[in-house]
């Protein structure tokens, strides 16, 4: 795809990708980033004259599949903030042995399904 050409696909596809990286990432402003990132390169690397049939289709669903990719190989996991944990109350201390203990305030439940195990079902 040449230069005009992929000007041309970024500007009726960028809507697209943007739907799909946010669909991914949900709140993950800076996953959304990388994701919107890896839809754009795929788009310009594409040849969508290899579409048979329904050639937007067939574009988004390779967009779908490169951040499919990209998410399985970089497997993000998802932090939480320092700074919301202290304002949610939690404390820091300093255990005997000179290591760092974050104490939470909030009660949780113990997680009783680990995520791992429903890809496996």
């Amino acid at each position: 795809m040449n230069t005009q050409q992929a000007e041309v696909y970024y500007h009726r596809y960028i809507t697209a990708i943007k739907g799909i990286a946010r669909k991914f990432a949900g709140s993950d402003d800076a996953l959304m980033e990388d994701l919107v990132q890896e839809g754009c390169l795929a788009l310009m690397r594409l040849d969508p004259s290899k579409a048979r049939v329904n050639e937007n289709a067939w574009i988004r669903q390779a967009l779908k599949h490169r951040m499919v990719d990209f998410l399985r190989k970089y497997r993000p996991q998802r932090y939480e903030s320092l700074d919301a944990r202290f304002e949610s109350g939690d404390q820091l201390e300093r255990l005997e042995d000179g290591e760092l203990l974050l104490r939470s305030t909030r009660h949780t439940l113990p997680n009783l399904v680990d995520p791992d195990e429903l890809e496996h079902q």
